[in-house]
């Protein structure tokens, strides 16, 4: 795909720049931007994976904000590093992504571990106890990842005094699936986590075993959590079509103290619920006198097919609300969320973005505390869960300029039977008709031309020339040869991602085919208008 590629190329020259400038300086305390691109070379700002950018980490420190920007060129990131924990043990102690401590961190000093423009970061868990295990980190956010498979949580944060306290912890715009445990796990011995923020993630297809250690007491849900204090979960959408344990809940709290204030906001949330007809979608339990409902949780959309409880609250959460109207008698939480349907485009396949006509459309309407949405957009009036949903124009590919005449009288044209729609995976494109037994070439641009570009023998190039030449010079174009084969009709395809951020993409296409009795030795098409949604 011609954007993805130029972004690509735009990225790794970026890199190389950054390296050109930054080698001298080592890796003496971090601060600043800094890559992880396992095809670049090491050193100066790149680090070649995970493991090297935590150990300069650990043994370097930071003086000032430092950002890492993944990159997915060489497919996912299958580290391994270690962690140790006192109170529980776990079948192999390892994640792709261990955070430690490291000296410097602080609130003006934090740490980001995010996607680079255009990348798709996946961190593969096989194999892992964790996706990503806070080994008492503070001050660091995850962003723009993939995380998947791991023997046990997606995304574990544990505070204990062997490593300390995890504060200001932060995870959005992930997709967390196909784990074996909670998407986001909180536990806290001596000390507790300290004001985490979980917003504008996709969590599917977890919970599959709940094997491990703290499985009922506070590895029982999608985001589940004991003895934390100032926990927000906003702006996230929930798939639950897997869901073990007897303990089982979507999202649910157990304080283990009196100074507990495990979740201080739940709001703007999608979950859509479709097993465990026995579990609640909430299970806020009062243990030893101690509460763990949410200071604030409203604005949600809930839809529960399975016909589960809405609910479990008191006592050890023996109290029981049925439906969200029992709900809102009982506890006073949740007075303007949903109970509907909120029309995801493809669950079972985890794409959770919002179909039009969603009741989630605009239901947030609260002063915006989240201003983009999973995939960057920014947020209008704010629609409930991580997407919010942008129409754009529509998909369309419209015919631009004329095409020039072949020795024989043809008159080639460039056209396609299929509108570029996002998700397409062989988008048609065809030259017909040609001259017989040759070979056409597709180049591409961002733009058409000011005006007609005459390149003689009647031709005319009708792509702006400045976004062609940078896109030939990054290699996305020229595409060929084609043969046209003996009907002379020349046809190729290409994918276009299901990437929202793509929705209202223009790229401009034109042909040329080869002609030896032409003097120019080519001809040239027309261009192909195509705009992406």
């Amino acid at each position: 795909m011609a954007h993805r590629s130029a972004i690509a190329v735009c990225a790794t020259l970026r890199t190389g720049l950054l390296l050109l400038a930054l080698t001298a300086t080592g890796f003496a305390q971090l601060s600043g931007l800094y890559t992880v691109n396992p095809l670049a070379p090491g050193g100066g700002s790149n680090f070649t994976s995970l493991t090297s950018a935590v150990q300069a980490l650990l043994a370097q420190g930071v003086t000032g904000p430092v950002v890492f920007e993944l990159f997915d060129d060489a497919g996912p990131y299958t580290d391994a590093m270690p962690f140790t924990t006192t109170n529980v043990t776990w079948g192999t102690s390892d994640a792709v992504l261990t955070l430690g401590t490291w000296a410097g961190a602080a609130t003006d000093r934090p740490v980001a571990f995010r996607a680079a423009p255009g990348e798709f970061p996946v961190l593969d868990a096989t194999g892992r106890a964790m996706g990503v295990f806070w080994n008492g980190a503070d001050h660091v956010t995850i962003e723009g990842l993939e995380i998947r498979g791991a023997d046990y949580d997606a995304v574990a944060i544990y505070s204990e005094a062997g490593h300390g306290q995890v504060e200001s912890a932060v995870i959005r715009r992930c997709r967390l699936h196909d784990c074996g445990g909670a998407g986001v796990m909180l536990h806290g011995n001596l000390p507790h986590p300290q004001d985490t923020v979980i917003e504008n993630n996709f969590f599917w297809n977890l919970q599959t075993t709940n094997a491990g250690g703290f499985n009922t007491l506070s590895r029982f849900g999608y985001v589940s959590a004991r003895r934390t204090n100032g926990t927000r979960v906003r702006h996230n959408t929930f798939h639950v079509a897997t869901a073990t344990g007897s303990f089982f809940t979507v999202m649910g709290g157990f304080p283990g103290s009196l100074t507990d204030t495990p979740f201080e906001e739940v709001f703007g949330n999608v979950i859509v619920k479709t097993v465990a007809s026995g579990r609640p979608v909430f299970w806020w339990p009062t243990i030893g006198g101690v509460a763990s409902l949410p200071l604030v949780q409203d604005r949600n959309c809930i839809h529960d097919p399975s016909g589960g409880p809405f609910g479990f609250h008191g006592t050890n959460g023996q109290s029981i609300a049925s439906t969200l109207a029992a709900w809102r008698t009982a506890v006073g939480r949740d007075l303007a969320s949903l109970d509907a349907d909120p029309l995801l485009s493809a669950p079972a396949v985890g794409d959770l973005h919002l179909l039009p006509g969603s009741p989630c459309v605009d239901a947030a309407t609260a002063p915006l505390l989240v201003l983009d949405d999973i995939d960057g957009e920014t947020r209008t009036l704010a629609d409930l869960g991580a997407d919010e949903l942008t129409s754009g124009p529509a998909p369309t590919a419209t015919p631009f300029g004329l095409s020039a005449t072949h020795s024989t009288g043809l008159v080639p044209f460039l056209q396609t039977n299929q509108i570029p729609a996002l998700g397409t995976a062989a988008f048609p494109l065809t030259v017909t008709p040609a001259l017989p037994n040759s070979f056409a070439y597709l180049f591409a641009a961002y733009a058409t031309a000011p005006g007609p570009i005459p390149l003689g023998s009647g031709n005319t190039f009708w792509l702006d020339p400045v976004t062609a030449d940078a896109l030939a010079v990054a290699g996305v174009s020229p595409v060929g040869p084609i043969q046209t084969g003996a009907g002379g009709t020349a046809t190729t395809t290409f994918t276009i991602p299901n990437d929202p951020t793509l929705a209202g993409f223009v790229l401009v296409v034109q042909a040329a085919v080869l002609d030896p009795a032409i003097t120019a030795g080519f001809v040239t098409t027309n261009a192909l208008v195509l705009t992406f949604n």
